[in-house]
């Protein structure tokens, strides 16, 4: 299953409605992976088998997939929270993606002047028509994109580095029995994550009463 249901896979930065999700090149791609590596493994766009993107839906099925669009989205948080074994593109796949099909361009609006004075830092909108191939745009993605979401040491989540990358460390994970280690690493993390917040928001709680 390919997540989330707003893919932009059917549109541009320029256009919408370019082409039917199923028809980009990124997914024509994976439907060439042969057989012999895919093993048959069928792979779907939520919005094929979906009118909603419901992410209990999603505990119907052994694991996700993620296709980037923003670098945070809440549909990551609720799967995330759901335990769900969860495989993204790597940072390399990701770059790549982007430079041939934008897939990132909802991750700003515009190319609003910087204000900054740092200089140093990379803005992270870019410039308009900016060259995906020069030293510039790489500096700018190299610096910003390993901030997003999906790339701050999520436990539990698998990297891929192509299509038959995926298919072969899904494999071996489902061969081994590692679906389910991946489901457990995932709950012991978010009972983790649950643990901390609590404690925090008792000691938020505690100074307001206290201020009072």
């Amino acid at each position: 299953m390919i997540f989330p249901y707003r893919s932009n896979l059917d549109r541009s930065r320029y256009e919408t409605n370019l082409r039917n999700p199923v028809d980009h090149p990124i997914m024509k791609e994976l439907r060439n992976v042969p057989v012999s590596i895919s093993h048959g493994t069928q792979i779907k766009l939520i919005s094929e088998l979906y009118e909603d993107s419901n992410p209990l839906s999603m505990l119907d099925h052994p694991a996700i997939i993620i296709i980037p669009y923003q670098v945070s989205t809440i549909n990551l948080i609720e799967l995330y929270r759901l335990n769900i074994p969860t495989f993204c593109p790597s940072l390399s796949l990701l770059k790549e993606w982007c430079r041939e099909y934008d897939i990132m361009w909802e991750s700003h609006y515009g190319w609003p002047e910087t204000i900054s004075s740092f200089y140093d830092i990379p803005d992270p909108n870019g410039t308009p028509n900016m060259d995906k191939n020069s030293t510039e745009w790489e500096k700018m993605f190299d610096y910003w994109m390993p901030l997003a979401d999906f790339y701050q040491n999520k436990v539990g989540l698998v990297y891929f580095d192509s299509w038959e990358d995926f298919f072969h460390k899904y494999h071996k994970i489902r061969r081994n029995g590692q679906l389910d280690n991946m489901h457990l690493k995932m709950k012991k993390e978010n009972e983790r994550l649950r643990k901390k917040l609590v404690e925090r928001w008792k000691r938020i709680i505690a100074r307001v009463r206290k201020s009072k």
